[in-house]
């Protein structure tokens, strides 16, 4: 692909759904995890939950939240990562204009619900990548506290 297409190359099939994803990826997670941690913040007011149980539940919800909004996109990506018309020769203006046919065409052959395929799957594996990452991060941190 480099030595077809140069450096440039790379990004086939990147715009728009990859980059879509790559912005909004973060920027879901932290809204998600924020309010989740907002609205189970009397839990830990009221001693009914410790703070790193809530960051844990708010970490699994932001993932959980993250992988329904990110699903479609991810879908589109693989899509486009797949169709062999991204393995020809193309500008990457081509190629997006192409990537947005791609995304159109799942709409239109099998419907907008096409878009939500696996994404009960991927918001489980998202709330069980944040759950983790927060116990880890909790953990680690509680042990640099108590030395």
């Amino acid at each position: 692909m480099v030595a077809q297409k140069g450096l440039v190359g790379v990004l086939d099939g990147y715009f728009p759904w990859g980059s879509l994803q790559a912005i909004a990826k973060g920027a879901v997670f932290g809204a998600a995890h924020a309010a989740a941690r907002k609205s189970l913040q009397p839990a830990i007011d009221n001693k009914i939950l410790p703070g790193p149980v809530v960051e844990v539940m708010a970490g699994g919800i932001g993932g959980g939240f993250q992988g329904l909004v990110l699903s479609p996109l991810l879908l589109l990506k693989t899509r486009v990562m797949t169709d062999p018309v991204f393995r020809g020769k193309g500008t990457v203006w081509e190629t997006t204009v192409a990537s947005t046919r791609v995304g159109m065409n799942v709409v239109r052959k099998e419907g907008v619900a096409a878009l939500m395929k696996g994404s009960i799957m991927f918001s489980g594996k998202r709330v069980l990548d944040w759950s983790t990452y927060v116990v880890v991060c909790c953990c680690w941190c509680f042990s640099l506290l108590k030395n």
